[in-house]
């Protein structure tokens, strides 16, 4: 049954008598859950499990603080425990959709994230200047020029051989022409067509076994191009090696007592073996060059690292 409330009974008061103090300053602060013994109890079995797998559900009425008063509940908790390791995570360059884990103690992940972008940025600073210099290019010019020099001994030697045999070698911009000579002179088509048919058969006779010879030159040509190439890449490389190794080495300095790092982590090139990150800048080097070479930044994107 239900009765109208007088004025009197909508207001709830407290007898200050009952509280015993003058001031809430006197007061200690509660800092447990009020009221909530089972939930309490709730909360320290399941925290206390230190196997995987389980997990706590907190219900109840919205504003009712449980997310406060858990909070300030595991924090309480949290510093009687050991401080927890620092977890990261690094690219994994054979998967990028699996990345690696590496369990570092407690405050060394910001320090090691923040080693590889001091690291990465050394290499962006330092790789341009160094594929840039003089001694650079001194290098690869030698290379150059070396294998440059053996194309033109084979192209002397095959000029030799077509002019025994009554020709000469006509290089163009699409290739080379093997043209009959009289006296290392080219002939035109119509000094070719007043010739009798035996000199004619014999001509393209000798001309077959030229152009064969010239086949095979331009085979050694292009294997000598592509020496060039891997030349190149190999030059680039032992320099990237010169350049980076000094970082690495800083890193590993600074690492050296944690082994996860020394093993796992895919930036540090250890005496084990190198990481993914290393193998994966030696090989992107190859854009340095010629980005410097045209005067401009390489392109951020194509040598970026993902690291953490």
């Amino acid at each position: 049954m239900t009765s109208e409330l007088s004025p009197d009974k909508l207001k709830f008061t407290i007898d200050e008598n009952k509280i015993g103090h003058e001031s809430t300053d006197k007061i200690t602060p509660l800092k447990s859950i009020i009221g909530q013994d089972r939930a309490v109890k709730a909360l320290k079995f399941g925290l206390n499990i230190e196997n995987g797998g389980f997990n706590i559900f907190v219900s109840g009425h919205t504003g009712t603080g449980r997310m406060t008063g858990v909070k300030d509940f595991v924090e309480e908790l949290a510093k009687t425990k050991p401080a927890p390791s620092d977890w990261c995570y690094v690219n994994n360059f054979k998967n990028s959709y699996e990345p690696k884990t590496i369990e570092l103690p407690p405050g060394k992940g910001i320090v090691f994230k923040e080693e590889m972008i001091n690291f990465i940025n050394s290499i962006r600073s330092s790789l341009p200047k160094t594929f840039g210099s003089k001694d650079y290019s001194e290098k690869k010019d030698t290379i150059v020029a070396s294998i440059e020099k053996q194309k033109d001994k084979l192209l002397s030697e095959l000029n030799e051989k077509a002019e025994k045999q009554g020709f000469t070698i006509k290089s163009t911009q699409i290739g080379l022409f093997i043209l009959p000579a009289i006296n290392g002179k080219p002939l035109d088509e119509k000094q070719f067509m007043t010739m009798d048919d035996k000199k004619k058969k014999e001509i393209k006779k000798k001309k077959a076994k030229v152009n064969k010879d010239l086949n095979k030159t331009m085979n050694e040509i292009r294997d000598l191009d592509r020496q060039i190439s891997v030349e190149t890449k190999k030059l680039n490389q032992q320099v990237a090696h010169y350049t980076i190794d000094k970082f690495v080495s800083d890193i590993n300095d600074k690492f050296n007592d944690i082994s996860e790092i020394i093993k796992v982590t895919p930036i540090v090139k250890t005496k084990y073996r190198p990481g993914y990150s290393y193998t994966f800048i030696l090989e992107t080097i190859q854009s340095f060059p010629k980005y410097i070479s045209a005067g401009g930044q390489y392109p951020r994107a194509e040598c970026s690292l993902p690291l953490l």
